[in-house]
């Protein structure tokens, strides 16, 4: 399993999750969560840094590809099906509904945007 794998697997994890855009420029986000479905992972990532046509709080769903070839090059693509990313977000709002006790929104939350109710606070 290569790094880029293990970080994304591991729970403990607090740093930024490092991407390069098209044009070469590294782009930090924050890892909200990992998705399994139908043999696939995804990722819900945060930006930490504004990017144009993605609003502060917004979330973007990856998919995380492994090379058939080389299982030590693995990485995320943005999830462009618009049905899949819907069942995934679905899916982890699913996932924070089962973590919920009381807090501002009554979803267990402390705030920003975790996603807890749809909305951020």
């Amino acid at each position: 399993m290569d790094e880029f794998l293990k970080v994304l697997l591991d729970e403990e994890n607090k740093e930024p999750i490092i991407l390069q855009s098209t044009d070469g420029k590294d782009i930090p986000f924050e890892q909200i969560a990992l998705i399994p479905q139908e043999e696939k992972f995804y990722c819900v990532l945060r930006p930490l840094v504004q990017l144009e046509g993605i609003g502060e709080n917004d979330c973007i769903i990856f998919r995380v590809v492994v090379s058939d070839s080389d299982e030590e090059n693995s990485f995320l693509v943005v999830e462009e099906d618009e049905a899949v990313a819907e069942a995934i977000y679905d899916k982890y709002i699913d996932l924070l509904k089962g973590y919920s006790t009381d807090s501002e929104c009554g979803s267990g939350c402390d705030g920003g945007c975790c996603g807890c109710c749809g909305s951020c606070h």
